[in-house]
């Protein structure tokens, strides 16, 4: 990501949970693939994404920086309206962040639904895999957590 963000990229998230796992299980436990979908798919497979992966192998702070003039355009269109909603696949809160920076706060939904009850008060921010800073635990790393959202008829 660009400066001065400078999040960590997939890869460089899955070596350090590899290292962290390792440094936990050794040569214990089931080797932990280099592949972060992989990764999260194994302890999700085990009921373990949010107990284990995402509050010990991955680091709390792995999303805490400051926004860059990318996360400042969509705060900005997002408070003052020229964007009616914003739709996010990042978990991090540094539009929410680029948004207290503007003196605004970014409405943030991880349901459409709940974003569409913002509107049109506020032009909210759908973030489709959660949200880091509001609830970790909940955050969509695998592809079989797809599987339990099924659209509307």
């Amino acid at each position: 990501m660009a400066g001065p963000s400078n999040i960590p990229s997939a890869w460089a998230v899955a070596s350090s949970a590899k290292r962290e796992y390792d440094a936990i299980y050794g040569m214990s436990n089931h080797p932990l693939s280099e592949d972060i979908e992989e990764q999260a798919e194994f302890f999700y497979g085990k009921g373990q994404l949010a107990t284990t992966y995402l509050t010990k192998l991955i680091d709390k702070d792995t999303f805490s920086a400051p926004p860059n003039n990318g996360h400042l355009a969509v705060a900005d269109f997002l408070l003052t309206k020229a964007a009616q909603i914003a739709v996010s696949t990042n978990v991090d809160a540094l539009i929410e962040s680029a948004g207290d920076q503007l003196f605004g706060g970014v409405v943030t939904a991880t349901h459409r639904d709940d974003a569409a009850a913002f509107y049109p008060a506020n032009a909210p921010l759908l973030k489709i895999h959660g949200c880091w800073k509001s609830d970790r635990r909940q955050t969509v790393w695998a592809p079989s957590q797809l599987l339990l959202f099924k659209a509307p008829r």
